[in-house]
């Protein structure tokens, strides 16, 4: 039998209010609320479950996805304006530096803002996934050395990108 919008209901407050605190055991919760209390069937909340998780996951994924094509796009743009602002093709290169700086600043405020969506909803993702499936996440070797993740050095190389496009267009370097 389907899960009634009550019960569906149930299951989602549940997993907002628990998945706040990792401790607290989401999956019994949701057991003991919908389909002891209410009478659910407990194969409809499982698939019901596992569908909510899958839909999270594929947004994470997606927007994982997302940032690495910006990344990419961008570092081409960059690359491009860097090879004709240094060329000798150009009889003037100051306008191209500084249109590079800008660019290169913004840039720097996209993958900015990437990465603040990401910070945000990996731990949500992993919480979520321990609590309902039990399957914790393994942060590797690196778990202290957060900033050599492969996001935030993807960052660091645009702080570089606008540094070098900084000192070009002030006449420092070329």
């Amino acid at each position: 039998m389907p899960l009634t919008p009550e019960q569906i209901d149930k299951i989602d407050e549940l997993i907002e209010e628990y998945a706040k605190n990792a401790k607290n055991a989401m999956r019994s919760a949701i057991k003991t609320e919908v389909v002891d209390k209410m009478g659910a069937d407990a194969g409809e909340v499982e698939e019901y479950l596992r569908t909510l998780f899958k839909f999270l996951q594929d947004d994470f994924l997606h927007e994982q996805a997302l940032y690495w094509q910006r990344f990419t796009a961008l570092a081409a743009l960059n690359a491009g304006f860097f090879v004709l602002a240094t060329s000798k093709a150009v009889a003037n290169p100051q306008l191209l530096e500084w249109c590079g700086f800008g660019l290169g600043f913004l840039w720097l405020l996209i993958q900015g803002q990437s990465l603040h969506y990401a910070d945000r909803a990996k731990p949500q993702y992993h919480t979520l996934r321990d609590n309902i499936f039990g399957i914790t996440y393994a942060k590797g070797w690196l778990p202290k050395w957060r900033w050599l993740s492969a996001t935030w050095v993807a960052f660091y190389t645009t702080i570089v990108v606008l540094l070098l496009w900084f000192l070009l267009a002030m006449g420092c370097v070329g």
